[in-house]
């Protein structure tokens, strides 16, 4: 999962070599990212990425 914008998150649902594919709850839907332009994105975001582990 990754924090974008104020208060928003959206999760890292899969990627590949190319893409980052990304579920965003606001839009209600999955979206395929370059995966460069979601690099960018999310550090423009401040890279805030949360993750859990058991």
């Amino acid at each position: 999962m990754a924090m974008v914008e104020e208060d928003a998150a959206v999760l890292i649902a899969g990627y590949d070599e190319n893409n980052v594919v990304i579920y965003s709850p606001l839009k209600g839907k999955l979206e395929k990212m370059e995966f460069r332009g979601a690099a960018e994105w999310f550090a423009s975001n401040g890279n805030r990425f949360l993750t859990y582990a058991k």
